[in-house]
């Protein structure tokens, strides 16, 4: 799935954008349905990114781009997706992090010059 700065299929440059490989996708949904030790489930902020279908195109609505956005601080101020490396061979929480870093830019890119977020699906 990769994120551009449009408000519309046509207006996708194909140029800067933001991807969430597979991989991140699988680890991801399979931490926010986790339970841990103490019987609690992820919060709720993985839901941003699981009701864009990563195989479709999708326009973000402002409250998405909110939610996406607070998503993102959740994933790089807590140690919640810690251990993608030992889950995915080649792969780090440095790439998990710099994914995550990259979407809040360029969702905040987005709201400054009156923009939407769009998805295009694989």
């Amino acid at each position: 799935m990769n994120f551009y700065i449009a408000n519309s299929l046509d207006e996708v440059t194909w140029g800067e954008n933001v991807e969430i490989t597979e991989d991140v996708m699988h680890y991801i949904s399979a931490k926010a349905n986790y339970t841990d030790a103490k019987g609690l489930y992820f919060p709720e902020e993985f839901h941003a990114l699981f009701v864009i279908d990563p195989y479709d195109d999708h326009l973000c609505s402002i409250k998405e781009m909110k939610e996406l956005l607070n998503l993102c601080d959740f994933i790089l101020t807590t140690d919640v997706l810690d251990g993608y490396e030992d889950w995915e061979e080649g792969n780090s929480n440095e790439e998990v992090d710099f994914i995550f870093s990259e979407l809040k830019k360029l969702i905040l890119e987005a709201f400054s010059v009156g923009k939407h977020i769009f998805s295009v699906g694989d």
